[in-house]
């Protein structure tokens, strides 16, 4: 008996192994647009954690910019300072996935008495964040994030302050009339 608590004390104390972990983003992060997911170009981006529901960064743009009638997810022109900039937007989720260790011990003793498996539901607990990536180029189509680039730190402020804003934002009516003013 003394045996078998030992093999099952390890299994107890590390009963959940993350196999897929979405990034935890407090404020923001500067990545390779590429890295984080595959289907982006290759440039680095402005990436903050969407705790809103979907299209509301899109809403709250469209708001915000004066309810444009051109498709503002691409190349959409902002100014910082006397300089123009594009940036263009994604939403994408990340998935998190664990396997729990106690379900599957747990049916495995039932399975060993002919008694079948109880907790299969429970095997595996899957998560999913969204995220907001933002990628900017200037005139000349050079990546302004990158970390070289002379502007990057401007762009990076001012990309601050539109995702604060959004964050704080609940009626995206207010950013339009804010803008009016």
């Amino acid at each position: 008996m003394r045996k078998l608590l030992i093999c099952i004390f390890p299994l107890l104390i590390g009963s959940c192994i993350p196999i897929k972990k979405a990034p935890e983003i407090k404020d923001y992060k500067i990545v390779l647009a590429k890295r984080f997911k595959r289907d982006l170009p290759r440039k680095y981006a402005f990436v903050f954690e969407d705790e809103k529901n979907a299209d509301e960064f899109y809403r709250f743009l469209y708001w915000k910019l004066g309810r444009l009638n051109t498709d503002i997810e691409v190349n959409l022109p902002f100014k910082v300072g006397e300089h123009t900039y594009y940036m263009s937007f994604h939403e994408r989720p990340k998935r998190s996935v664990v396997v729990n260790l106690i379900p599957l011990f747990i049916d495995a003793v039932l399975i060993s008495q002919d008694q079948g498996t109880m907790l299969e539901e429970a095997y595996t607990l899957e998560g999913e964040s969204w995220y907001i990536l933002i990628t900017v180029s200037d005139s000349e189509l050079k990546d302004c994030l990158t970390p070289s680039h002379p502007k990057q730190q401007e762009v990076v402020t001012t990309l601050k302050t539109l995702k604060d804003e959004y964050e704080n934002t609940h009626h995206y009516v207010e950013a339009y009339l804010k803008q009016e003013e």
